[in-house]
């Protein structure tokens, strides 16, 4: 079987930010430590504007660093997780052409002059769902659902289903 794909960095962002992974502030990875962050400024904003538990203070403070360091090392990770998706888009972007080609025994992905074989074998992450197939063995693959037709993305289902199965 011989497939080619159409590339739209679109299809590619609208997989890796869904659930509002393309958000700063709302993704899964920082959503609790900016959460914890807020309530922390509020609980000193109040303890200092009413003067409450002067005691207290300090502790607020210590725990407030704490909370700030946890934001900003978990904004750090995502900062660096954002940008290893768009270097790995700008690659991908510069090919012209994108084809898979599958047979009994491995598929090939043919990215202009670049050609990647990947045993079915050495596959041992297989995810398949409604928008895209996912891949992993000695590399990664991410398909779209978008970059082909539906029937297509059928064929292809059935066909690494079938593969991977009879391996595994």
């Amino acid at each position: 079987m011989e497939l080619f794909l159409t590339y739209r960095r679109s299809d590619f962002l609208e997989i890796y930010y869904r659930n509002n992974n393309g958000s700063w502030l709302f993704n899964k990875t920082t959503y609790n430590s900016f959460l914890l962050l807020s309530l922390s400024l509020i609980g000193l904003a109040i303890s200092i504007a009413f003067d409450y538990a002067q005691h207290i203070i300090p502790i607020i403070v210590i725990l407030f660093g704490f909370i700030l360091f946890d934001v900003a090392s978990k904004f750090y990770a995502y900062f660096k997780w954002r940008k290893t998706v768009n270097a790995y888009l700008d690659v991908q972007e510069k090919y012209k052409s994108h084809k898979i080609q599958i047979t009994s025994n491995y598929f090939s992905i043919e990215q202009d002059n670049d050609v990647t074989i990947e045993r079915f074998d050495q596959i041992t992450i297989c995810e398949i769902n409604t928008d895209f197939i996912h891949l992993s063995g000695t590399n990664t693959y991410l398909i779209p659902k978008k970059s082909m037709s539906d029937q297509e993305y059928a064929n292809l289902t059935n066909i690494l289903k079938e593969s991977i199965k009879n391996i595994q």
